[in-house]
């Protein structure tokens, strides 16, 4: 248990530093995002030479995820009025994100794409398929 402790009390510090900077700020972003984007820059300097602590709470809070959707679903029941008068805004939210997630998916896709072809034209590296095998 003791491994788990510095990893969870890593990602409480980042959240509460982004509570803080959305606050000061007054960002249009909410403080975990910001906590989560901070969390992602201190990772970038490790080069990934991710605490093991971090690492073990992490898997962890994965592993009972599901449980922390259970105060919102609990919401949305109790409010079914409210959100059975506001069905069509909510598929049609759900539609624009869907077709928004594709297109940055295919977008992220493309880019790493190029950028590996770029860079295994820079080191002369032949492209590989599946498994290592040179691509004809």
């Amino acid at each position: 248990m003791t491994g788990y402790l510095p990893g969870l009390l890593a990602l409480l510090l980042c959240q509460l530093a982004g509570e803080a900077l959305s606050r000061l700020l007054r960002a249009p972003l909410p403080g975990a995002v910001l906590g989560l984007l901070l969390m992602t820059v201190i990772l970038l300097t490790l080069r990934g030479r991710t605490p093991k602590s971090l690492v073990h709470a992490s898997r962890s809070l994965i592993g009972v995820l599901s449980l922390l959707f259970v105060p919102a679903g609990v919401g949305v029941i109790s409010l079914g009025k409210v959100v059975a008068g506001q069905t069509t805004a909510m598929v049609v939210a759900l539609l624009v994100s869907v077709v928004i997630t594709l297109a940055a998916t295919a977008g992220a896709f493309v880019a790493t794409s190029r950028w590996q072809e770029r860079r295994r034209a820079a080191t002369g590296r032949p492209a590989t398929g599946r498994g290592g095998e040179d691509a004809a």
